[in-house]
C-alpha cells in the first residue's frame, strides 16, 4: 500500500472514532445509552424480612414480586422488563433508615408495615423516587410530595366497621385498646368520637407495649365492666395472648371482639376454636369469590407454595396494587421519570387488584379501595358484607 492510501485509511478511521465518541457522549448525556433506554427497569422494595414482623413482611415482598412477574408477562413497562431489588428493614425503624439508602436511583420505592417505619424513610424515599406506602393507615403523615398510599384509610375501613358493630350487632358500650404506637392511637382518635356521636359509650381507652403478653388487668376490667364490644388494635403476637386469656377467663363469647386489621395470618397464631367469632374489616379476604381475586390467590400460591397467606393487614394487598397502579401511570406518562410519573399516578386506575378494582383519587394521594366486613370461623373467615358504596378518601390536608 502506498503512503497516500495509508493516509486516506487513517483519515476514515479517525472520522469513525470521532463520530463514535460523539455518539457515546450524547447517549450518556441523555441517560446512559441504549442499556438505560431498553434494559430492565429496577424498582425498590423494602419490608421486614426478619424480626418479629417477618411473617407480614414476607407476604408483602412476595406480592410485590408477583405483581412484577405479571407485569413482565404482559410485556413490562414501555417495552422494558421490571426487576425488583428488595432490602430488609429487620423490624426496626432505625434499620429502615439505613437500608433504604441501598435503593438510591430507583424510580419507585414501595413498602412499610408500621407508621414508625414509614416516617423513618419517607424523606429519603421521596427525594429522588416515588414512594408508595401500601399499609393500612391512620390517615396522617402521608401528604408528602411524591408519596402515595394504597392501603385503606379510616373512613373506608374503621368508621363503617364501627357503624356495623353498633347498627347490626347492637353494641353500645366499647372498650378501646391498642398497641402503643402511632397507628392505633390515630385510629382511636377517629373512632372514639364517632362512637360517641352515634350515642355509644367508651368505657376506657388503653394501650400496651408491642411486646406485651400479660393482659390480666384488662381481662379483669372486661369481667367487671362487661362492655358490649372490645375495639382492638392490639397487633400480633400480643393479640394472640389476649385472645387466649379472654377465652381462659370465659369471656370470649360474652363480648364482641373486633379487630379491623385481622386476617388469614391470624388463623395460624391462635387455636381456631378460640379465635372463632372475631370480627374484622379489611380490603381483602381469601374467601372473596370474584374472578380477579381468585386468580391472584391462585398465582400467589403457585409462586409461593410454602409461603404465608396473603396478609392484607400487612400491606401485601396494598403493595400488589401499588405496583400495578405505578405501572399504569408509567405507561400513561411514557417515561419512568418520577417527576413525570407523579402527576399520572395521582389518578391512576387498575382492575388487577385483590378485593376489586381501585383508583387513586386525584389530589388526595390515596385510593378508593373496596372493603369488607369479615367474621372468623373454625375453618376460615366468612365475608359478611361489602362496605358500600366504596368510600373515597377525603384527606383535604393533601390537597394543595
Amino acid at each position: 500500500m502506498n503512503r497516500t492510501g495509508a493516509s486516506r485509511r487513517l483519515t476514515r478511521v479517525n472520522r469513525f472514532l470521532v463520530v463514535s465518541l460523539a455518539a457515546g457522549l450524547l447517549l450518556a448525556a441523555c441517560g446512559g445509552g441504549e442499556e438505560a433506554e431498553t434494559g430492565p427497569v429496577r424498582i425498590g422494595g423494602i419490608s421486614d424480612l426478619t424480626g418479629f414482623l417477618a411473617f407480614l413482611g414476607q407476604s408483602q415482598k412476595q406480592m410485590v414480586e408477583l405483581a412484577v412477574a405479571e407485569i413482565n408477562s404482559r410485556g413490562g413497562v414501555l417495552g422494558r422488563q421490571l426487576e425488583v431489588q428488595y432490602v430488609d428493614g429487620a423490624s426496626d425503624p432505625a434499620t429502615w433508615a439505613t437500608r433504604v439508602r441501598d435503593l438510591t436511583g430507583v424510580p419507585l420505592i414501595i413498602g412499610g408495615l408500621t407508621s414508625a417505619e414509614r416516617d423513618a424513610i419517607k424523606a429519603f424515599a421521596t427525594g429522588n423516587s416515588l414512594y408508595i406506602w401500601p399499609q393500612l393507615t391512620e390517615g396522617e403523615g402521608e401528604c408528602e410530595d411524591r408519596m402515595f398510599t394504597t392501603g385503606p384509610v379510616p373512613e373506608q375501613q374503621m368508621v363503617p366497621f364501627v357503624d356495623y358493630l353498633m347498627d347490626d350487632l347492637g353494641a353500645r358500650s366499647f372498650y378501646v385498646i391498642g398497641s402503643d404506637y402511632n397507628f392505633p392511637r390515630g385510629v382511636s382518635a377517629i373512632v372514639i368520637p364517632h362512637i360517641e356521636e352515634k350515642g355509644g359509650t367508651v368505657i376506657d381507652e388503653k394501650y400496651f407495649p408491642l411486646d406485651a403478653t400479660d393482659f390480666s388487668s384488662l381481662v379483669a376490667d372486661v369481667a367487671r365492666e362487661r362492655p358490649d364490644a372490645i375495639f382492638s388494635n392490639v397487633i400480633p403476637p400480643g393479640a394472640y395472648s389476649l385472645i387466649r386469656q379472654l377465652n381462659e377467663a370465659g369471656l370470649w363469647n360474652d363480648v364482641v371482639y373486633a379487630t379491623p386489621g385481622s386476617d388469614e395470618g391470624w388463623l395460624s397464631g391462635v387455636e381456631r376454636d378460640q379465635i372463632a367469632g372475631l370480627y374484622s374489616s379489611l380490603d381483602y379476604y381469601e374467601s372473596l369469590t370474584d374472578p380477579t381475586t381468585q386468580s391472584i390467590i391462585s398465582e400467589y400460591k403457585k409462586a409461593n407454595p410454602e409461603g404465608p397467606p396473603i396478609t392484607a393487614a400487612g400491606g401485601a394487598t396494598g403493595a400488589y396494587r401499588g405496583v400495578q397502579l405505578w405501572a399504569a401511570a408509567v405507561e400513561e406518562a411514557g417515561t419512568t421519570d418520577p417527576a413525570e410519573v407523579e402527576a399520572f399516578l395521582d389518578s391512576a386506575t387498575t382492575d388487577r387488584s385483590p378485593g376489586g378494582p381501585v383508583r387513586m383519587v386525584a389530589e388526595t394521594r390515596h385510593a378508593a379501595i373496596p372493603t369488607y366486613i369479615g367474621r372468623f370461623t373454625t375453618t376460615g373467615i366468612d365475608v359478611l358484607q361489602p362496605i358500600l358504596p366504596v368510600r373515597e378518601p377525603t384527606l383535604t390536608s393533601c390537597k394543595q
